[in-house]
């Protein structure tokens, strides 16, 4: 097979020994007279030579700006290398070298190299020992298990793990702080105020000319979804509902997540992306982009992820893409993604009575039931499933929440003063019936297709109903069952409004994610290379 030739104007760089003060091992980038390469900061120009760093000859392999041989230029066949040759190549001992830019990046197995005096380690307001001090202190805290060596000048080289290197805290500066803001989108028909924490929908208001509606919960203010302990609007992530246990299990090997709903995961971890400052790249006319970078590490998930949303709008619709893909990732990495959006909709925002008297009908037979702590179990319940639905869960077919609630508090031997009474005050105090279940959406999975629909039932109201489509498999209903005496917009309460959270099915990364594997639509698992793409729209129609 003849070796890969680079496309037009990429550089081809050749590994060499030649040493340098603090480089053991180089890539050289021959230049045509009068020409220059911009390496980017780790490169080095030696003798009108120009030379790459590992770090940056691996990054800019991996970015397709670089090709690179293992045999001198001379050769009369270039061998081209990969970048699992050149993990191979550098491999000292059985010693996992793998150098990354930037110690975020970093697996547990990872055994790094650092130099003094080169652009990674070097700072302009401290020696070159405290700097490299600094970077072994802060990749040792995250990774204790990695082993760090470090090269002098002098070419000597000093191991250092957790056990043997012990400096004072050298105090690094703060980052910036940045803060919350609102983005408003418009037409004539529409309008939807977006918070930059955790790319939330803050208002989506409705107006049929002659009135309008806000028809979704929230707050008044950007900075106040820092706290947002209902998830009203948000974009939920890296991993939304429930694992159970926070076990995270990718072909066998277990990562303990963050914990904070009861003893498991909940969308993402105790401060998931609903509650991050999202970047906001782009704001046009009727659409905006929002970005936001997780690092490694963050609520213990592996790997860096790059997010972004996407809201367009015309005339009465949202449209609502979520993407992402990993950052760099070395080889056999994977992460698993499950985003959503976490709107509660309220077609009737000035009725006392909050969804109870909406109606609403999915596109879907099944659904998955829970344990007591809300992971499904494994089955599915409804039509054709391994039982019956249980009460108040068919949705298949219209009905009002009022039904559905009342079926269950009778259900439970309330008598009938006692069902008022919960709908009445709408304060949990009989406990919170109500619906928080995955249902099997039809249709292909990828494609976008008709979720369900909800009315208001309410003629004094701009709208009449909304319908929900998405590409996922899976939408988890929710009817705000544990909401009480929540302040936003208004004080909120117990069915206040329902979510349509469109989403892969729950728990199928968890530790007993086997119980999946009958069926298609279990949580996205993201490689190198690949990008996670999911659609949702909300599609509404005034009185």
């Amino acid at each position: 097979m003849p070796p890969k030739q680079s496309a037009p104007g990429v550089p081809v760089a050749y590994l060499t020994t030649t040493p340098h003060h603090s480089a053991p091992y180089l890539f050289h980038v021959p230049v045509p007279r009068g020409k220059s390469f911009a390496s980017g900061g780790f490169g080095m120009s030696l003798r009108g030579k120009t030379y790459l760093y590992v770090e940056e000859a691996l990054y800019l392999l991996s970015r397709k700006l670089l090709l690179i041989n293992l045999t001198p230029p001379s050769s009369p066949s270039p061998q081209p290398a990969t970048e699992k040759d050149l993990y191979d190549l550098l491999e000292p001992s059985g010693i996992s070298l793998m150098i990354y830019l930037t110690y975020s990046q970093l697996r547990s197995e990872t055994f790094v190299v650092l130099r003094e005096g080169t652009a990674e380690c070097s700072n302009k307001n401290r020696s070159r020992d405290s700097t490299v001090d600094s970077i072994t202190e802060k990749l040792l805290s995250l990774k204790p298990n990695v082993k760090i060596a470090v090269v002098s000048d002098a070419g000597s080289v000093m191991i250092y793990s957790i056990e043997n290197f012990k400096v004072p805290s050298i105090p690094s500066k703060k980052p910036k702080k940045t803060s919350p803001e609102k983005i408003t989108l418009k037409n004539k028909q529409l309008q939807i105020d977006i918070s930059t924490v955790g790319a939330s929908i803050m208002s989506l208001i409705i107006s049929n000319g002659a009135q309008s509606s806000d028809v979704v919960l929230g707050y008044d203010s950007a900075v106040e979804y820092l706290k947002n302990p209902c998830y009203f609007g948000s974009t939920c992530g890296r991993v939304c509902n429930r694992i159970a246990s926070g076990s995270l299990n990718l072909d066998g090997k277990i990562y303990e997540l963050e914990k904070n709903n009861g003893g498991n995961s909940l969308h993402g971890g105790k401060v998931g992306w609903s509650h991050k400052i999202w970047r906001v790249v782009e704001v046009k006319e009727g659409e905006c982009f929002l970005e936001y970078v997780s690092e490694d590490g963050e609520e213990n998930y592996p790997g860096s992820v790059k997010a972004r949303v996407g809201y367009k709008i015309e005339g009465t619709s949202v449209k609502i893409t979520l993407t992402a893909t990993l950052l760099n990732p070395p080889p056999n990495l994977q992460t698993p993604i499950n985003l959503t959006n976490h709107t509660y909709f309220n077609l009737s925002p000035s009725s006392s009575t909050g969804i109870l008297d909406h109606s609403v009908k999915l596109e879907s037979d099944l659904y998955l039931p829970v344990d007591s702590t809300s992971i499904p179990t494994g089955e599915t319940y409804g039509k054709g499933g391994d039982g019956e639905y249980d009460i108040g869960m068919d949705l298949s077919s219209l009905t009002t929440f009022r039904s559905i609630i009342t079926s269950q508090l009778k259900s439970k031997s309330n008598k009938l003063e006692q069902v008022e009474d919960a709908l009445s005050k709408r304060d949990c105090s009989q406990g919170n019936p109500g619906i928080d279940h995955n249902y099997i959406v039809r249709g292909e999975i990828n494609e976008l297709k008709k979720v369900g629909v909800l009315y208001s039932n309410d003629e004094l109201s701009a709208v009449k109903s909304l319908t929900v489509k998405s590409n996922s498999p899976g939408v988890q209903v929710y009817s705000g069952n544990w909401i009480n005496s929540e302040s936003g917009k208004k004080e909120y309460k117990q069915w206040e409004g329902v979510c349509f959270e469109a989403q892969w099915f729950p728990d199928s990364v968890g530790e007993k994610g086997e119980k999946y594997e009958k069926w298609e639509g279990g949580c996205r698992v993201l490689k190198r290379e690949e990008e996670y793409r999911q659609v949702i729209e909300y599609e509404f129609e005034v009185n």
